[in-house]
């Protein structure tokens, strides 16, 4: 496939582009690796990634590509924390097309394809907890806040399209009598900058370095919710390790007296919204152990 046109004026005057390659790891929206020549002569590696014509906003979870170059920009880059470097980023002005180019991560690797997977969660664990520390107080007018109506509505589409599973969950159906207004009450809790999707996929490890990719989802929320995410489906050893972890880079030596709800609460959100995103993955049978999980939070919850 011929590469699509490249907007020169992304990367700005400084860079000249030597080669493009198709980025092996692209997902949701199209990417490519540039190799650039500096105007200091230093040869570099650039990510590129463009809408190409895709949209994924998933009822207000994912805001595209022009979201996230606004948190590159104007989040990432002010705060003291690791994470590819801004290059630029650019919108036609006539097709609303983006692009966004970030540094390229010599050397690094998703941390669940890390040697010591383990060791990789808890450092990115840590990153998460400093991110949600250095990030409170700044005013970040790019991020969206979870609010009611965005919160409540994972379980009303949750039922919607659980299908076969209303007959065979005989707690579903009770569970949505308390569980969107439980869910719209988690707006006024305390919250935070979040990645959103702080999946160990999208987190990329090199050595001791953290540096996390994907911000398509960043919003102000539930500080939990990126933790929960990066654990959701790992053993109960790695689990634990990484709630430790990060509870330590947190908060120290004296958890918070409802650390067991807040997790609870966030597991709560997270399930409903894996389930109530796309209608052909709420009915396969394989979604059942989801379904498990959210009952259980349910219950702790006092909802059950």
């Amino acid at each position: 496939m011929t590469p699509a046109a490249f907007p020169p004026s992304l990367l700005g005057p400084g860079y000249t582009i030597l080669e493009r390659e198709p980025n092996a790891h692209a997902s949701t929206f199209p990417s490519e690796i540039l190799t650039c020549r500096k105007s200091n002569g230093a040869i570099v590696r650039v990510l590129s990634k463009s809408t190409g014509g895709c949209e994924h906003n998933c009822f207000g979870h994912r805001a595209g590509v022009a979201h996230e170059a606004a948190v590159y920009r104007e989040v990432l880059a002010t705060l003291d924390v690791t994470a590819p470097q801004y290059c630029g980023d650019y919108t036609d002005p006539e097709t609303g097309e983006t692009w966004l180019a970030i540094e390229f991560i010599e050397g690094a690797t998703s941390a669940e394809a890390a040697p010591d997977a383990g060791h990789a969660m808890e450092l990115a664990a840590r990153w998460a907890a400093r991110f949600h520390q250095v990030s409170l107080h700044a005013d970040f007018s790019c991020l969206s806040r979870y609010d009611e109506p965005y919160y409540a509505q994972w379980a009303h589409r949750t039922w919607e399209l659980a299908g076969p599973w209303r007959q065979r969950l005989t707690w579903l159906e009770p569970l949505m009598s308390k569980a969107p207004g439980f869910l719209a009450s988690l707006s006024a809790e305390y919250s935070t900058p979040i990645h959103g999707e702080f999946t160990p996929h999208n987190v990329m490890v090199r050595g001791e370095e953290v540096f996390p990719v994907d911000w398509e989802s960043a919003a102000v929320g539930l500080p939990e919710i990126d933790l929960v995410c990066l654990t959701d489906k790992w053993p109960a050893e790695i689990v634990i390790r990484c709630e430790r972890a990060y509870a330590a880079a947190r908060f120290g030596s004296e958890l918070p007296s409802d650390w067991d709800r807040r997790l609870d609460r966030a597991r709560l959100y997270s399930d409903f919204r894996w389930l109530g995103d796309r209608p052909e993955w709420t009915v396969l049978e394989k979604v059942g152990p989801r379904f498990e999980n959210l009952r259980g939070a349910a219950e702790r919850l006092g909802l059950l």
